[in-house]
């Protein structure tokens, strides 16, 4: 395929010539250089098939799918590139629980501790983020018979519910659980897709901030072990 032929410029980018450099050229803020389109475009179509590494910047980058034109296909759909279900296309290589990246993961944990590295308490952190839950009637069968088997723990009788990254809990006859520390509802729908693919979901909601919980003087983990809710919220 010839990027080249079928790039094109885009209205609102300031586009510039270099001296003694034939072509256009702008600044990508998402990777902090100094692009060619053809470049631009080359990176996007990359990311679609190198999401885990290199290009993992240039996921959904609506710039760069316009520069690929019809190469680009259709715009990206809603989660693609989201390979932080947090904070979106992270350049870190590491993903852990399969939703956070390490940055997001050692937050998460600070606010979980209730203490950052400096052992002061992350009120900005605990602001941030809510305990989410979906209740399913079942898990996603595995891809192949050796891929791993989601761990499924009893909710009667679990001292802690929540942690750095979702768990899921049997809340009563085909009944699931899951559980995840998320900044909103749009966060919680990114980690179900991610959890728990093609699950029907029966109800799923957002409780208050970690922050509200400690100055409630509540264990949110207390919060969650309560009768599983019906409706969503």
């Amino acid at each position: 395929m010839d990027i080249v032929r079928q790039v094109k410029l885009l209205p609102g980018i300031n586009y510039r010539e270099l001296a003694g450099v034939p072509g256009h050229y702008f600044d990508c803020g998402r990777m902090r250089a100094v692009l060619t389109p053809e470049a631009c475009a080359s990176n996007f179509l990359g990311s679609a098939v190198l999401g885990e590494g290199r290009y993992a910047s240039c996921y959904r980058c609506p710039i760069g799918h316009g520069h690929a034109g019809e190469a680009g296909g259709q715009d990206p759909a809603p989660d693609r590139g989201w390979r932080c279900c947090r904070c979106g296309p992270s350049g870190q290589s590491r993903i852990i629980g399969r939703t956070l990246c390490v940055s997001c993961y050692n937050r998460t944990k600070e606010a979980l501790l209730q203490r950052d590295g400096r052992g002061k308490v992350p009120v900005g952190i605990m602001a941030g983020l809510r305990p989410g839950w979906a209740i399913v009637g079942e898990l996603p069968k595995p891809e192949a018979d050796d891929a791993p088997r989601e761990i499924v723990r009893p909710l009667e009788g679990s001292r802690t519910v929540l942690s750095a990254t979702p768990g899921l809990y049997q809340a009563g006859p085909g009944r699931i659980m899951l559980t995840a520390l998320v900044e909103g509802a749009d966060e919680l729908q990114r980690v179900i897709r991610r959890r728990l693919p093609g699950v029907a979901v029966q109800a799923s909601g957002v409780e208050p901030t970690l922050l509200e919980f400690h100055e409630a003087g509540i264990d949110p983990n207390d919060w969650l072990r309560a009768p599983a809710p019906l409706t969503s919220h």
